[in-house]
């Protein structure tokens, strides 16, 4: 909208040192100014100021600014009115601005205020002694660390609708941005009610949308904010910020939640990241390797040490193998059976989650235990199949060159090996998910909860579209319950809609799904048919989600 050239003119005719010096001590550290941090509350200065880069970084909550941002943040303004006060002291003329670019740029400075506010809100209102508090010490965080991630509380009741309105935030916007929800007489609610909150920012450190762990009472153990002008899940991590100031050497890691976050930051490894609830995207492995500093970009995909987890990590080593490049591979590191960073740092020390990152294989590596796992490699069959997996799995590599090194490698590794099985062993073996299957009759299930189901089984993909509903959409049938908290799991899991119901099977849920799509549904519910395009079945699936349970 705005010239590139005209925007660094209009940075380059202040120096950001003197902006923030204007709200922040400064003190000279070597080439930069070092202060307490504006955004979070910190007794040793974190907040960094580079004005040959013009950055501001904050170590701490991982604010990243240049002076155009760090004006709109500290002074509630918009990025036009930053830039034309800017361009006006420089004696600059601004370009001609189309009015609808114009509202599009006051807009989004306008819903990031109004997430901000919301952020400042639920940390001014994270209770001393209550449930909150009580599990985060349990969970060993500290107050410091409380205000460094900005955690909040976010209260039951409307609380925050009569304060965000107070502030002079109209409720359409409150409802852009996924704070808002309605009921089904259109009542107004916040979606986030007695929770633990965590707020998610983008690369610039500004919240975006926001996490929540509930504290008691029913209902899904975390939910995120839906998809809004702000905020695509898929092309975010949590922490993300942070690595903007990542020292050169230390790797990224990507661990699987909030809270694991906070304890690796707490033992030491300032590279990690976590996806928002789903596997992996595209977007968010290359933002990992975009972070990373040096020439050799391999970041670590920590999963657990259980058969899911292996799952988890193959299932994520599929997505990356395309992507790969030289100087751009992943290592992937397995935690002990039971344990997650979180726990893992809390029990046994910084130490032992170095052990398990010193312990990360190779992107090579990953593949043969993946293809030798369950097989001896003592018979043919057992070679060929160890044969197929590896050849199949190289030839997702984009890459000519790197596609016939990664197969030159596996292949002589699989001629050394021969007929002596050298696979990994795990402290744990993998279980059967299958279960003894229930009983039902299609009968016994509320048509309406039928259909819903129906509709999700028969257009996976609208499991991951609609998982924020689907997880709070009001179920009686405990059938469908337990078929919800299967698709759930597969969904978190990263399970490919074409899978979907193939897994479901295998967890279980196979006469619960036969129930669910008996032929008599689709004269009720026409949309929930197959071959109904996915945005006329989202359609009918939103309908009748309104219903009365």
């Amino acid at each position: 909208m705005l010239a590139r050239d005209f925007l660094d003119a209009v940075r380059d005719s202040v120096r950001l040192s003197d902006v923030v010096g204007r709200t922040v001590k400064l003190r000279r550290a070597g080439r930069e100014m070092v202060g307490c941090c504006p955004f979070h509350t910190e007794k040793t200065p974190s907040f960094t100021v580079n004005d040959q880069k013009g950055i501001a970084h904050c170590f701490g909550c991982g604010t990243h600014h240049d002076v155009i941002g760090y004006m709109m943040a500290m002074e509630r303004m918009t990025f036009l009115e930053v830039v034309e006060g800017l361009a006006a002291r420089a004696g600059m003329a601004m370009p001609e601005i189309d009015p609808e670019q114009r509202r599009l740029l006051d807009r989004r400075s306008r819903l990031l205020a109004l997430m901000d506010t919301a952020a400042r809100y639920y940390a001014d209102n994270l209770p001393a002694g209550g449930p909150a508090r009580t599990m985060l010490a349990a969970r060993g965080v500290t107050e410091s660390e409380i205000a460094r991630f900005r955690l909040g509380y976010a209260p039951a009741g409307s609380a925050l609708l009569h304060h965000l309105r107070g502030q002079g935030f109209a409720e359409a916007d409150i409802e852009a941005v996924g704070l808002l929800k309605r009921a089904d007489d259109g009542r107004a609610f916040p979606f986030f009610r007695n929770r633990l909150m965590f707020p998610v920012t983008d690369k610039q450190g500004r919240v975006v949308a926001f996490g929540g762990r509930i504290l008691e009472g029913d209902g899904p153990k975390y939910i995120n904010s839906g998809a809004t002008e702000l905020f695509q899940k898929g092309s975010l991590l949590y922490g993300l910020s942070r690595l903007m100031g990542l020292p050169a050497g230390k790797p990224v890691v990507v661990v699987e939640g909030y809270l694991d976050v906070i304890a690796m930051h707490r033992a030491g490894e300032a590279g990690a990241v976590a996806p928002l609830g789903t596997a992996m995207t595209e977007a968010q492995i290359k933002a990992v390797w975009d972070a990373q500093r040096g020439e050799e970009r391999s970041p670590i995909l920590c999963f657990d040490g259980d058969a899911a987890g292996r799952r988890a990590a193959w299932r994520a080593i599929d997505k990356v193998l395309p992507l790969i490049e030289a100087g751009r591979t992943i290592r992937v590191a397995f935690m002990p059976a039971g344990e997650d960073p979180d726990s893992l740092i809390g029990h046994a020390g910084p130490e032992a989650m170095a052990g398990v990152l010193d312990g990360a294989v190779t992107l090579t590596e990953a593949l043969w235990m993946r293809a030798t796992e369950g097989r001896t490699m003592a018979d043919p069959d057992s070679a060929a199949a160890v044969e197929r997996s590896l050849r199949q799995a190289t030839e997702t590599i984009r890459d000519p060159g790197l596609r016939r090194r990664y197969w030159e490698a596996l292949r002589e590794r699989m001629q050394a090996v021969g007929a002596k099985p050298q696979r990994p062993q795990f402290t744990d073996r993998p279980q059967s998910r299958r279960v003894a299957p229930p009983t039902l009759s299609s009968t016994a299930v509320p048509m309406r909860e039928r259909a819903l189901m129906a509709t999700i089984l028969t257009h996976p993909e609208l499991a991951y579209r609609l998982e924020e509903e689907l997880a709070m959409a009001r179920l009686t049938s405990p059938q469908m319950i337990r078929l919800r908290g299967a698709i759930m799991q597969e969904v978190v899991a990263g399970c490919e809609s074409d899978q979907m119901r193939e897994h479901l099977i295998a967890a279980g849920v196979g006469p619960i799904i036969e129930a669910a799509l008996d032929p008599a549904i689709y004269r009720h519910a026409p949309y929930a048919r197959a071959e109904v395009g996915l945005d006329a079945a989202e359609a009918g699936w939103r309908e009748i989600i309104t219903l009365a349970a």
